[in-house]
């Protein structure tokens, strides 16, 4: 049985474009490529 992995990735400033601004319930918008490198994180074995 393979052992389950654990990533922990700092969202704000890092994958999204976070300007210091808090606004409850929204995210905001991602950096480009931040997507496609947490999915490329995921298929990693």
């Amino acid at each position: 049985m393979q052992k389950r992995k654990t990533i922990m990735i700092d969202l704000d400033g890092v994958l999204n474009m976070y300007d210091g601004k808090y606004v409850e319930n929204k995210l905001p918008e991602l950096r480009h490529g931040a997507r496609e490198f947490v999915q490329k994180l995921m298929t990693m074995t």
